[in-house]
C-alpha cells in the first residue's frame, strides 16, 4: 500500500522532494507546487524566480522523532514593479524557525510544565521558547480584550434601556 507522506504530515501545496529517519529526527525536503507568488510591493502575480534559498524549519514530533522540513523557497521578480519578493506558506510565518501547529503546540504545552522543561524537553533554546510564549500570550489578551468590551458595551447598552 502506498502512502503519500504528504497528506499525513498535512503539508499543503507542497511537494516532497526526499525524506530520512533516524532513531531521533526526521527530515523532510520540499518545494512548493504554487506556479507564482504576489509581489508585496504592487500585488500583482510574480512567475520569474530571481533565486533559490534554502529554509529549514521546524514541526511537530512525529513518531518520538524531532522533524525538520527543509523547504526550497524562491525570490520572485515582478516585472511590473521591478520588486523582488520571497515565496511565503500558510503554515510559516515570516522570519520564524518553527511552524505554526508547532508553536501553538508549545505555548499551550506550557500550561502543564514549566519554560525550562519544556525547553529540555522539546530540546530548544530558551529565548525561542519565550518569543513563543509572548506571541501567543499577547493574542490571548488581545482575545480577552475585545471579548470584554464586547461585555462591557453590551451590558452598559442593556442598562441604558431601562
Amino acid at each position: 500500500m502506498d502512502i503519500d507522506i504528504s497528506v499525513v504530515l498535512n503539508l499543503p501545496h507542497l511537494r516532497i522532494l526526499d525524506f530520512s529517519f533516524s532513531d531521533k529526527e526526521a527530515h523532510i525536503h520540499c518545494e512548493s507546487t504554487e506556479g507564482s507568488a504576489v509581489c508585496l510591493v504592487c500585488l500583482q502575480s510574480c512567475t520569474e524566480v530571481q533565486m533559490y534559498q534554502s529554509l529549514t524549519i521546524r514541526d511537530m514530533a512525529l513518531m518520538g522523532r524531532k522533524v525538520f522540513q527543509h523547504l526550497k523557497t524562491r525570490q520572485f521578480h515582478c516585472k511590473d514593479c521591478n520588486g523582488y519578493s520571497n515565496e511565503q506558506f500558510s503554515f510559516v510565518e515570516k522570519s520564524s524557525i518553527m511552524t505554526i501547529r508547532y508553536e501553538k503546540y508549545l505555548y499551550f504545552m506550557l500550561e502543564d510544565i514549566c519554560i525550562n522543561n519544556l525547553c529540555m524537553k522539546e530540546d530548544i533554546c530558551w529565548s525561542s521558547m519565550q518569543r513563543v510564549y509572548q506571541k501567543y500570550a499577547g493574542k490571548q489578551i488581545a482575545s480577552r480584550d475585545v471579548w470584554n468590551n464586547v461585555c462591557y458595551y453590551s451590558s452598559h447598552r442593556d442598562k441604558n434601556r431601562v
